[in-house]
């Protein structure tokens, strides 16, 4: 896959738009309006929101200033779950309930990439490797697709893989070594795959350390460690990248956050942490230190996260 190539035609696709502004301008379609008003140099923050009557997939700047609800789920009785960025201009999202994978462009709107039979059971967050493919949890297994919505294996990984048992897994990320990480509210494991060989994954490791608390959310960082959010204790440890060993407690305020859902980074290597028990997110340095006194975003749409990510130039 050229993605040097795609960029390069959502570059010019933009410009297009930005060309023929004019001919909008008197048009109601201001979807038209917004993607012509787009800036490719400033990452953009984009959540799924499964809160019931504001099930949406929504946009906003890392000021914390909603841009745009780029999908309303409610109408087609979708819950959008998993996100996976694609570029600067696109991602995907997992959608439970009708079970399908959307495609949504910042200029197009919305497509559908896949509706795979196979891809039938309770869906939460997803997670992509440039070389692996599309990951997505799907009850306690894992589905795999390629570039082009191709699903692959029946599931990609089963609930039993060596000492690694999939128990109502809700968080994943790939770490610097290319190894899946999954964490799991059932058993509180956070297992660590090898999916480098498509036809047989292997388990690194099943880390039993968290105990009897949720791990819910996970994020392999760049300075190589991994933050992991645990719900029943409301804080974020800080694990080796490999996932080995016992972590190490960063943030324990659980007036400031509280069920963390989802974790992503920022582009200055910051955390958002999103708060189901506080319906925010919140900006925390990776010493756990608060950045700001109030919280980054709170609205009607994270009140209920399931994963965040941020669309930027350097997206792959």
């Amino acid at each position: 896959m050229n993605y040097g190539f795609k960029l390069a035609n959502y570059k010019y696709k933009f410009l297009l738009w930005f060309l023929l502004l004019p001919l909008f301008a008197c048009s109601k379609d201001q979807g038209a309006f917004f993607a012509a008003s787009l800036d490719l140099q400033t990452p953009k923050l984009i959540i799924s929101s499964q809160q019931g009557g504001s099930t949406a997939v929504v946009m906003y700047n890392l000021n914390g200033e909603q841009l745009k609800v780029l999908h309303d789920y409610d109408a087609e009785g979708g819950t959008p779950r998993g996100l996976i960025a694609l570029s600067p201009l696109e991602f995907l999202v997992s959608v439970d309930g009708n079970d399908h994978i959307d495609k949504i462009s910042l200029v197009d709107g919305v497509s559908q990439f896949s509706a795979s039979t196979g891809f039938s059971g309770t869906l939460y967050q997803a997670a992509k490797h440039d070389d692996y493919g599309l990951f997505f949890i799907e009850s306690n297994t894992l589905e795999a697709f390629d570039l082009d919505g191709v699903r692959s294996g029946n599931p990609r990984i089963g609930t039993t893989v060596g000492s690694c048992q999939l128990n109502v897994p809700r968080g994943m990320t790939f770490n610097q070594q290319g190894q899946l990480i999954v964490v799991n509210t059932g058993n509180d494991d956070i297992n660590v795959y090898d999916v480098s060989d498509p036809a047989t994954p292997t388990c690194v490791r099943a880390n039993t350390t968290l105990g009897n608390v949720d791990p819910v959310a996970v994020l392999a960082h760049s300075d190589g460690f991994l933050y992991v959010g645990t719900q029943g204790d409301d804080r974020i440890y800080r694990f080796a990248g490999d996932g080995s060993g016992t972590g190490t407690v960063i943030f324990n305020d659980s007036t400031r956050i509280n069920n963390p859902s989802a974790i992503v980074e920022m582009p200055d290597g910051s955390l958002l942490v999103a708060s189901d028990g506080t319906n925010a997110i919140i900006n925390i340095r990776t010493d756990g230190t608060m950045i700001g006194i109030t919280n980054l975003i709170q609205d009607a749409y994270t009140n209920s996260i399931n994963q965040m990510i941020i669309l930027q130039e350097s997206t792959r």
